[in-house]
């Protein structure tokens, strides 16, 4: 009798902790249920005040805000929706800088798509609010989020309160550690295509160009692999060779040479850009992995200074 209510009682205490931990279990989740309905609803206030914000501007000469939020052709037909994909950190930024830069549709003889850190203005042709892309390799939504990347790059930097996001030497060396491992890659694919080893340096370089030039125009459409992301890959690439190696998108060596954070600088662009779509964006963050990380933590420093100086008043 001792033993069989030994072993109730043990059986009594196992069925009373599994309830507990039933119940413990049920609070997490509603915890997290709660949490996420919370997160949910603080994202689509902030959707719809930065639709609000876009659609109250006023509608001056050179100011094309009313054009961002009802012309963009395609499957983003909303700001909210071409931000979707960014992290909630990156869009507390956009929505912040780009309420402080001014806008501006460029004549027919003027540049395509830049950011002007002097005046601090977007600037893109009206061929970007057009059917058809601008870029043949990026759609205008992707050429828009590029210059919004660097809108907010420069946003510290604008108020006086910390450098340009990308002024870091941490990024740099993730950034070089991430390139290197793909031109290695690249080297060996393209060295398939052709008998022998390379003669040269720039023999090798110039296969590499031919292989990257096929990705984007050939085989991207056959192997996964969109042109956009292929455009990203060969601009930083290019950047790392000093214009050794380059197709398919690259800045002029002059560019590169004005500073060693330019490569920072468009990576963080480019990052913008591939966000439009998340495939593109999963492709992106999968080749440069070290570096979108660690710029994905200078974005969330920069939001969290952003926010400590609004809340002591030193923004407004």
């Amino acid at each position: 009798k001792a033993e069989a209510k030994k072993a109730e009682s043990k059986n009594a205490e196992a069925k009373k902790a599994e309830s507990k931990a039933k119940e413990a279990e049920s609070k997490a989740q509603k915890a997290a249920e709660k949490k996420a309905k919370a997160i949910k609803a603080a994202e689509d206030k902030y959707n719809a005040s930065i639709g609000d914000f876009l659609r109250n501007q006023k509608h001056a000469p050179g100011s094309f805000a009313k054009e961002l939020m009802y012309c963009l052709p395609g499957k983003a037909d909303t700001f909210e929706k071409l931000c979707a994909n960014l992290s909630t950190d990156c869009k507390y930024l956009v929505k912040h800088a780009l309420s402080s830069v001014k806008y501006h549709v460029l004549s027919p003889d003027e540049g395509g798509a830049f950011y002007s850190n002097s005046n601090q203005s977007i600037n893109f042709k009206t061929e970007v609010f057009k059917n058809g892309n601008y870029d043949p390799a990026r759609t205008n939504h992707q050429v828009m989020m590029h210059e919004f990347g660097h809108a907010v790059d420069s946003y510290p930097l604008i108020k006086g309160i910390a450098p340009k996001i990308t002024m870091n030497t941490t990024l740099l060396s993730a950034i070089k550690t991430d390139t290197s491992h793909l031109i290695s890659a690249l080297r060996a694919e393209a060295n398939k295509n052709y008998i022998g080893a390379p003669s040269s340096q720039q023999v090798e370089d110039n296969r590499v160009a031919e292989y990257l030039s096929d990705l984007m125009f050939k085989r991207s459409r056959q192997d996964g692999m969109p042109p956009a992301v292929v455009s990203c890959i060969s601009d930083m690439i290019s950047a790392h060779t000093m214009n050794a190696i380059k197709d398919g998108g690259y800045h002029k060596t002059s560019y590169w040479s004005e500073s060693k954070y330019k490569v920072a600088t468009e990576f963080m662009a480019h990052v913008f850009e591939t966000s439009v779509d998340p495939e593109l964006k999963k492709n992106f963050y999968k080749l440069f992995p070290t570096a979108t990380k660690t710029l994905e933590t200078l974005i969330s420093n920069a939001a969290n200074t952003i926010r400590r100086d609004i809340s002591k008043g030193k923004i407004k």
